[in-house]
């Protein structure tokens, strides 16, 4: 079948690309800035691992994400991410513009390994940063199904000062009577909800009870994907803490979001 034959070769080429781009460190990050919803003020950016391949340009990131898990490399594009987040707090100090909390999304994978903390430790500390500017975020449905392998590693990091948020919130099957048990301090409102609330009031209360009950049990909200006037309006009344989407900006190069940081 040569359908078949084509995509096996692609995606043995596209592993030994990704290999190259380990080893070679090619692989780009870019931030999604996230804003605070009482002052409209910049106070924190999620960070997105790019590959922008020479030949092939921007490969999708849910590609490549795939053929490192599937080949036992989910853990080394963390890693990656780390380390090149660390880099660029410390340039960042450097150059005196203001630090601000930085997401960085982990895999199942990633909790798989002992020495999870102990890689977070030493990288940042490394670069001598305060562990409170970072954060990371893991996806409801890995979370709620994994709890009991992940809860030991969330509690030496938040030990150290890093924060945990629920990613993908309202995607998954946690029930809102297991929130309050999670080592978690941030909420991600998957962009989805906000998305259906535009035209279905149903959405709209499911969003009321997220950041109301949030609040009771002194977790932040975040709402994901906010593209219009309307829906930031919608979470602006509802109290939502904050917001990331292409109505604020588009993910940034670094020096793009070191101008947004100095303006």
């Amino acid at each position: 079948n040569s359908k078949l034959e084509q995509d096996l070769y692609y995606k043995t080429w596209l592993l030994t690309e990704l290999k190259a781009a380990l080893k070679n460190k090619t692989l780009e990050l870019f931030y999604q800035p996230q804003y605070d919803l009482k002052n409209f003020k910049l106070n924190a950016a999620e960070a997105i691992l790019v590959w922008n391949h020479p030949e092939k340009g921007f490969i999708p990131q849910s590609v490549f994400f795939k053929i490192a898990a599937d080949n036992q490399l989910r853990t080394d594009l963390t890693s990656i991410m780390l380390e090149k987040i660390c880099i660029d707090m410390h340039s960042c100090k450097l150059q005196n513009l203001p630090l601000q909390k930085i997401t960085l999304k982990l895999s199942k994978f990633d909790f798989y390994q002992e020495n999870l903390v102990a890689n977070f430790t030493e990288t940042i500390g490394k670069y001598k940063l305060d562990f409170c500017l970072f954060e990371i975020a893991i996806e409801e449905t890995i979370l709620v199904n994994n709890y009991t392998k992940i809860e030991p590693h969330l509690l030496k990091l938040r030990d150290l000062g890093i924060s945990i948020a629920i990613d993908n919130f309202g995607t998954g099957y946690s029930s809102f009577s297991t929130l309050g048990t999670l080592a978690v301090d941030v909420i991600k409102i998957d962009h989805s909800i906000v998305i259906n609330s535009m035209d279905k009031s149903k959405q709209v209360n499911i969003i009321k009870a997220i950041v109301a009950l949030a609040k009771n049990i002194n977790l932040k909200t975040v709402a994901t994907g906010i593209s219009t006037q309307e829906q930031l309006d919608i979470l602006v009344e509802l109290q939502c803490d904050a917001a990331q989407g292409l109505l604020f900006s588009k993910p940034l190069a670094l020096v793009d979001y070191f101008k947004l940081l100095a303006y």
